[in-house]
């Protein structure tokens, strides 16, 4: 969605990295819940993601140099939470997430599917799609028809 509304993001792997050590250190460390620190890995990724996109929205920052700072924040970040070692002991239904089978379907891949489904539908039938390829064509003839671009550029 960011590549069709004109932006880029280069801090996503990062991202991801940072989630996922806020969720281990609340699952392992803390031995609280998966779907507590599933949440919270959410939330991370949504934060991480809010900061990009205020600053590319409302600052006027280029999205390429943003992305990239936050690519080396966001690393440096997940490297001091985890001291720069893997994290082990995850309760054993985070293992099947990545390696278990439905009805011989791997997880992954119907995770995947799914993912792919809520895409296409946020593309196709919302606002927040449509108005994403509007901005992508066209930033300033998105402005003029009156897509208020800074707040979806945050969304998206």
């Amino acid at each position: 969605m960011v590549i069709i509304s004109g932006g880029i993001d280069l801090s996503v792997g990062t991202a991801m990295s940072l989630s996922m050590v806020t969720m281990g250190l609340y699952v392992i460390n803390s031995h609280g819940s998966l779907e507590i620190g599933m949440l919270i890995a959410i939330a991370t990724g949504v934060l991480v993601g809010l900061v990009n996109g205020t600053l590319v929205a409302f600052l006027g920052l280029p999205p390429f140099i943003i992305t990239l700072g936050m690519l080396g924040i966001a690393q440096g970040l997940a490297l001091t939470l985890s001291s720069g070692f893997s994290m082990y002991g995850f309760p054993k239904e985070f293992d099947f997430l990545g390696g278990g089978q439905i009805i011989g379907i791997p997880v992954p891949i119907i995770i995947l599917a799914v993912v792919a489904l809520v895409a296409s539908f946020i593309f196709r039938e919302t606002k927040l799609g449509r108005y994403a390829y509007a901005i992508g064509g066209g930033e300033e003839a998105a402005r003029r028809a009156g897509i208020p671009v800074r707040r979806f550029k945050v969304a998206i």
